[in-house]
């Protein structure tokens, strides 16, 4: 009877830990089917999309959170898609493996997320078949260069898969992707206008197309009306070329392409594309282009007018080199001593964006206490509250119950040391420091800006930070959100992910559509760091410009004009092609003529430090190339780096990476028709044009005067060139 009463027993226990298992679980919806990041790829730090369908669950989503830097819960708004998915746009950190789903009905359920590709990896994004992402993988991955700072290649079969992974009409949904390549098929959409937005915004897109239709209409409706455009009518020809050295030219190849077909012919097919009045044609066959550069906004389109993967370049030994090419890839990697073992040690940074962090980490004045004072004072208060209390009423031959005022004396005392000693080296208002660039493309009419920032709170509560415009003739939008730390260190973003956090202040609000900042809930005397993209377009009204620029053999020449009623500009730089043009102090009013009796140096040297000289009866060399300090705290090193990172020589000058906010490097646009205008402004000048708002309980707290904070703001001024 025993034997059969136990039986029952755990039959029983079976069936009602069963049945409360189905009950419990029955309505949890199964997210085997949501996306996070594109094809599962997603960078920290950076926005990502994540799309869930309808189908997980009965009750609707209304928010998506994820973990911010420092493990913070952050509450970030969800839209339903015409086709029934939830898609919202989220920015996680790597220390938190998954998002949180918030339903309508309270419910909370975790949606894991795949493992990220570190900050600063490269993410190549490749809109063709398998086997053509192969090949790009094998042309731009260097068999010798470190595995940690690999490109990671995504493929996509076709842009209608790339568009239900994004959020419509978004352009960060894009963030993640460094650049881009296109296959296209003939008789296939070509039609993406949030590929199109994310060009604009700096993106670098490589196209190889043979359908002239509907290539003619996607780079049409990239050009300005004002552009000049091809009569693609009349020259919308396809061609088979009948002889490929043009090809074999532009790859440095000494091996050539190979014949097949009847007769051993090449019939390699090109067609002919409309070509804007200010590409760069880089191979050629005859008159009919076959490779181009063009600059769209802030970024770089490049055409192919023949098929990048077509049997005769398969079959080609140098069809790996030819790509590289063709992508702007580098044909060896040249060994970078990386500063980023130091820096994880001492520092907590292995990027660029880190430094520049750091540097606005800074507070004139606002003393950081020494760990071995606060160390020593502590082991005092130790030995004091211990051993040597009991030992000192001994030695004065007191009774030792003393020891019971004595000791909420120490307490009271110590307390009050600690007190006077943060609020004399903190002070007790809000501190900010921030930085950025302001950019200005006049062929398109675009704008954008790059603001990073540091908030130092002096009690804990609950602050809300954004970034706001002075100037009354920007009309940009943006949000400010959590800027990460990058890194392997403690609090980096690319250290190994762990448990959940539960941050002790819960959860706080993203940016929306009604508040361009977010809020935050801060511990005293901490810092917290921010940053801010926003885009618009320029007023033609109130451009700060007016110049007549043309081309003459590769220098510009013609005039520039200040035309600000009280802004000066200084340190301006006007950066051509491998010309640097010093200009210096740039007043209101003021035009500069920029001809051959304009000093100029080689631009690789002047933004590395070595000088070399150069005018038309003369050539002058110094060799005294100036080392980049990584450990620098001053934030106008890093942030001048990042401006012109490839040009200046990479991670092999800066010993950093300058991954995380890659689209700051304006490298290519000086070699597209494009001359940027680099300017400084006043701390004075930067304070009238922005702000870093700080709120507390609704009232502003923000310190509105400089006072030795650090108020640092870049212009560049992208101006096109006519032949």
């Amino acid at each position: 009877m025993n034997i059969m009463n136990r039986a029952s027993q755990i039959l029983t226990a079976v069936i009602i830990s069963t049945l409360f298992s189905s009950c419990l679980f029955a309505d949890q919806p199964d997210l085997s089917s949501a996306t996070v990041g594109i094809q599962s790829v997603w960078k920290p730090g950076v926005w990502t999309p994540v799309v869930v369908p309808e189908s997980v669950s009965a009750s609707p989503i209304v928010a998506i959170e994820a973990a911010d830097d420092d493990g913070v819960w952050v509450e970030y708004p969800v839209s339903k898609s015409d086709d029934g998915a939830y898609r919202a746009l989220v920015r996680s950190s790597k220390r938190q493996g998954a998002v949180q789903l918030i339903f309508e009905d309270k419910a909370v359920k975790k949606l894991p997320m795949p493992t990220a590709a570190q900050s600063h990896r490269e993410v190549v994004l490749v809109i063709g078949t398998e086997s053509e992402s192969e090949f790009v993988r094998l042309s731009i991955t260097h068999t010798d260069v470190d595995p940690a700072h690999r490109p990671v290649v995504v493929q996509i079969d076709s842009i209608d898969q790339l568009r239900s992974q994004l959020v419509p009409d978004n352009a960060l949904s894009l963030q993640v992707v460094d650049r881009i390549v296109w296959f296209h098929k003939p008789g296939t959409d070509l039609t993406a206008p949030e590929l199109v937005e994310w060009l604009r915004l700096g993106g670098d897109v490589t196209l190889s197309t043979l359908d002239i239709e509907k290539a003619d209409a996607f780079l049409n409706s990239l050009q300005p009306e004002s552009t000049p455009r091809a009569d693609a009518a009349s020259q919308q020809t396809e061609y088979y070329l009948n002889q490929t050295r043009s090809l074999e030219q532009y790859a440095g190849s000494d091996q050539p392409i190979p014949k097949l077909g009847f007769g051993q012919r090449y019939n390699l097919r090109a067609v002919r594309l409309p070509v804007s009045a200010d590409a760069v044609v880089e191979c050629s066959f005859m008159d009919l282009p076959l490779i181009y550069r063009q600059a769209v906004g802030f970024g770089r389109l490049t055409v192919a007018a023949i098929d990048l993967n077509a049997e005769q370049i398969q079959k080609w030994s140098n069809r790996e080199r030819f790509l590289r090419r063709v992508m702007d890839v580098p044909e060896t990697e040249e060994k970078a001593q990386r500063y980023a073992a130091n820096a994880i040690l001492h520092y907590g940074y292995d990027d660029l964006s880190g430094q520049l962090a750091s540097g606005l980490n800074q507070y004139k004045d606002v003393a950081i206490p020494s760990f071995w004072l606060v160390a020593a004072v502590l082991i005092a208060y130790i030995l004091l509250i211990g051993a040597g209390d009991y030992f000192l009423w001994r030695k004065l031959r007191l009774p030792t119950w003393i020891t019971w005022i004595s000791f909420p004396i120490y307490i009271a005392v110590f307390c009050g040391l600690f007190y006077w000693m943060s609020r004399t080296q903190s002070g007790s208002a809000v501190r900010t420091n921030w930085a950025g660039v302001v950019d200005v493309d006049y062929a398109s009419g675009e704008t954008q800006q790059f603001l990073y920032g540091d908030v130092l709170a002096p009690r804990a509560g609950t602050y809300s930070l954004a970034f706001e415009s002075l100037d009354k003739n920007a009309a940009l939008t943006g949000v400010t959100t959590w800027f990460g730390s990058t890194g392997q260190g403690i609090s980096g973003m690319n250290s190994a992910p762990s448990a959940n956090i539960n941050s002790p202040f819960g959860a706080h609000s993203a940016p929306s559509e009604t508040s361009h900042g977010f809020t935050v809930n801060s511990a005293a005397r901490a810092t917290r760091n921010v940053f801010c993209r926003s885009v618009g377009k320029l007023d033609s009204a109130a451009s700060p410009l007016a110049f007549t620029l043309k081309d003459d053999q590769g220098k510009p020449l013609g005039t520039i004009s200040n035309q600000t009623k009280d802004v000066t500009f200084s340190e301006c730089l006007l950066l051509y092609g491998q010309w640097a043009f010093p200009i210096g102090e740039f007043k209101p009013g003021q035009t500069v003529t920029i001809d051959d009796s304009l000093q100029r140096y080689s631009i690789n040297a002047v933004l590395v430090g070595q000088r070399v000289q150069m005018s038309d009866v003369s050539v002058k060399y110094s060799n005294d190339t100036i080392p980049y300090n990584p450990i620098s705290l001053n934030p106008e090193e890093p942030l001048r780096a990042m401006l012109f990172y490839k040009t200046s020589g990479g991670a092999s000058y800066a010993k950093l990476d300058s991954g995380y906010q890659s689209p700051t490097d304006f490298s290519s646009l000086i070699h597209l028709r494009r001359a940027v205008l680099l300017c400084k402004v006043s701390p004075a000048q930067a304070e009238k044009n922005l702000r870093l708002r700080v709120e507390q309980n609704g009232f502003d707290v923000s310190n509105s005067q400089p006072s030795g904070d650090c108020r640092l703001l870049f212009y560049r001024f992208v101006l096109p060139l006519d032949e």
